[in-house]
């Protein structure tokens, strides 16, 4: 246990720091959402998104956690006007992907971004359907849905476009998911301006 937290400070310097004292001013739950992320992982969710200019959207949202960082990295970033772009979270909400099996969790991922819900839209569907009468460019996009190759790829195909030019896409899972791994190193890193990792998240400028 000791290792790995220690494993997780070395991947994300500061990460527990600030996260912490987001937690205390109210900003961020860290532990209350239930998700399969480490903090390391999530503090690098938000740094991502305070650092982007433009829109956000993830692909698979689970309950929340995710959308949460996000969200609170948008909030915070350094120009004013960078703070009112929205966050746009896409998923089907009867956990498709999940191991747990099927239930539906769209009211759960509400509860838990409640204090967020001005700057979130929710986009309830299949990602490649949603993807087509999608009209915003990006400047930042987490893909954390399907992990087959086959499922990546369409969310790659369908939603890379919407990406602005330098704009970020973010993988997660890419520790152990094949199809995630395949993806990302066929049909995403070719083309990267540069890109960088932690064991299990994945990021490349495009």
């Amino acid at each position: 246990m000791l290792a790995g937290s220690l494993r997780r400070l070395r991947e994300a310097p500061g990460a527990l720091g600030l996260l912490s004292t987001l937690a205390r001013r109210g900003a961020l739950d860290i532990d209350g959402i239930p998700t399969h992320m480490t903090r390391a992982e999530r503090f690098r969710l938000y740094r991502l998104a305070r650092e982007s200019a433009g829109p956000v959207l993830e692909v698979g949202s689970y309950l929340g956690a995710s959308a949460a960082c996000l969200a609170m990295g948008i909030a915070e970033r350094p120009a004013v006007e960078d703070r009112s772009d929205r966050l746009y979270c896409v998923d089907t909400w009867m956990n498709d992907a999940m191991s747990e099996g099927n239930r539906d969790t769209l009211a759960e991922f509400r509860g838990n971004v409640s204090r967020f819900s001005d700057s979130i839209v929710v986009l309830q569907g299949r990602s490649v359907d949603v993807a087509r009468g999608f009209g915003q460019r990006l400047g930042l996009l987490f893909i954390d849905g399907d992990h087959s190759y086959e499922g990546v790829s369409a969310d790659i195909d369908a939603w890379l476009p919407h990406l602005r030019p330098g704009g970020v896409v973010v993988f997660h899972d890419v520790g152990w998911a094949e199809g995630v791994q395949r993806a990302l190193r066929e049909r995403v890193l070719p083309a990267a301006r540069r890109h960088a990792r932690m064991t299990n998240l994945a990021w490349a400028w495009v």
